[in-house]
């Protein structure tokens, strides 16, 4: 889908020489909203509201959302929520990072691989022209404000604020509970923190001007000449020899790899513990982590490899498919065993965010190469793209779902009650999302493991901060 399908206009024609005034007074409030619900205090709804926000400039400046960009939004808003409900950061950012990619493919939906590449760099490219954009939109808007309009609200504004702060301070004195309310309600100033909130607003206006001319104007067209160019090769055709030579010699060493596996996914701890100076550290993380390399790496090789056969004649086509298919299916493999390596180490060591993380990575990947096959066996890839995002997007929203922090929790009681063995000082390092599980062990194993974590949830936080697995935590502390 082109930029067009986007706006409904041909982007050519609608280049904007300057922002609508909407667009610039949403994104100052959505810089200032920033500002204040950022800096200096833990993650919460504020982050929600001011990703609302700046959804919201988009909109005033001339973004009209169908079709795909709805789909990618959606997904996009729902990642960002769960700043609102999980505790844990090392869950949140990855969710933030990925909503900021999905709101790219929001402003311009990719239909292929290189359309993904397009909406990727579209808000790189146009962050060098925000400034003078930004400066010129401002300029015009204050030189088509006459005088008769702007004098007027200027005092309307002071008469206006002159009036709350008489009425604000009636209001305080008669009701406490108001007066405490107001208290949350605004910030408490620290002015050595101006340097960051300046920071933080120009940031926001920046990154959100940014998305709003990827938008509305077309992709750079050098940069597509190079996009073409890398795609096809510079006109290299890979004749059929070539692929077959490639992808056997590929083919068998994955063959002789997965042979060996086979062995060891059904020897288990007896295999492990036969091995001559081999331990569950070694054999997992000298193991795991190269053993997804190697799936991740498929996964580049089936799509460039594929990129290419689109081009070759019934035949080649026929024998190319036949050897990515194969290659695919042994890849599978290889992730099934580092993810048994890894369930090995988990068995003998217990559950951490970094596992559980390695777990899911390898399913995600898993779930790729799955797509492939069936990319391959249907010879209809366009949607390989569009669903992979997709596939991305929901895998991270019910990883997050899941509570991984409560899982990891859990897990290690459950060996706990087995085996008496437990690692108290790293579960006390955990957030508030795993108050729930540790709640349940004996007392004085419960007051070591919670101590660390209520004391940070004892600190006060203002009303742009509020997280429910914290304020669950909170709950079950009896936290005020």
């Amino acid at each position: 889908m082109q930029a067009s399908a986007i706006s409904g206009k041909d982007p050519q024609s609608e280049a904007p020489a300057v922002a609508p005034p909407l667009y610039l007074v949403a994104v100052t409030i959505t810089g200032i909203a920033g500002a204040a619900w950022l800096v200096d205090r833990p993650l919460g709804v504020g982050v929600v509201l001011v990703a609302s926000l700046a959804a919201f400039a988009l909109l005033a400046g001339g973004f009209t959302p169908r079709g795909w960009s709805i789909v990618f939004g959606a997904l996009g808003v729902a990642l960002v929520s769960t700043a609102a409900l999980r505790a844990a950061l090392w869950v949140v950012f990855p969710n933030l990072a990925f909503a900021l990619i999905l709101a790219a493919f929001a402003v311009r939906p990719p239909a292929s691989w290189s359309d993904v590449l397009k909406s990727l760099l579209g808000p790189a490219i146009r962050s060098f022209s925000t400034p003078a954009y930004l400066f010129r939109s401002a300029g015009a808007l204050v030189h088509g404000l006459k005088t008769k309009t702007l004098a007027p609200l200027t005092r309307g504004l002071v008469i206006g604020g002159a009036l709350v702060a008489v009425f604000w301070a009636l209001f305080a004195s008669a009701d406490r509970a108001f007066l405490e309310f107001s208290k949350r309600l605004i910030p408490d100033w620290d002015l050595g923190l101006w340097p960051f909130w300046v920071a933080t607003f120009v940031f926001v206006v920046a990154v959100t001007t940014a998305f709003h001319l990827a938008g509305r104007l077309p992709f750079p067209g050098f940069l597509q000449a190079m996009i073409d160019q890398v795609q096809t090769g510079g006109g290299w055709r890979p004749r059929k020899v070539e692929w077959v030579t490639a992808l056997t010699l590929l083919n068998l060493l994955f063959l002789a790899f997965v042979t060996v596996q086979a062995l060891v996914l059904f020897a288990g701890h007896d295999h492990i513990l036969r091995t001559a100076n081999l331990s569950y550290a070694e054999y997992a993380r000298e193991g795991f982590f190269q053993l997804l390399v190697s799936g991740t790496l498929t996964i580049a090789v089936v799509a460039v490899s594929w990129n290419r056969a689109e081009r070759a004649n019934g035949n080649d086509l026929t024998v190319i498919r036949g050897l990515l298919g194969v290659l695919c299916l042994m890849a599978f493999v290889v992730l099934v065993s580092a993810i048994r390596r890894l369930s090995l180490y988990e068995e003998a060591f217990g559950f951490t965010r970094l596992r559980l993380s390695a777990h899911a990575l390898g399913l995600w990947v898993g779930g790729v190469l799955i797509l492939l096959l069936i990319g391959g066996a249907t010879l209809r890839t366009r949607w390989l793209a569009r669903t992979t995002v997709i596939l991305t997007a929901c895998a991270l929203l019910l990883f997050s779902g899941m509570n991984p922090e409560g899982m990891i929790a859990g897990r290690n009681l459950a060996r706990f009650k087995e085996t008496g063995k437990i690692d108290l000082p790293y579960l006390s390092g955990l957030s508030g999302d795993a108050v729930p599980e540790l709640a349940r062990l004996p007392a004085p194993m419960k007051t070591a493991a919670l101590a660390g974590i209520e004391q940070e949830l004892s600190r006060g936080e203002p009303w742009s901060s509020f997280n429910l697995g914290r304020e669950r935590a909170r709950g079950l502390l009896s936290i005020p």
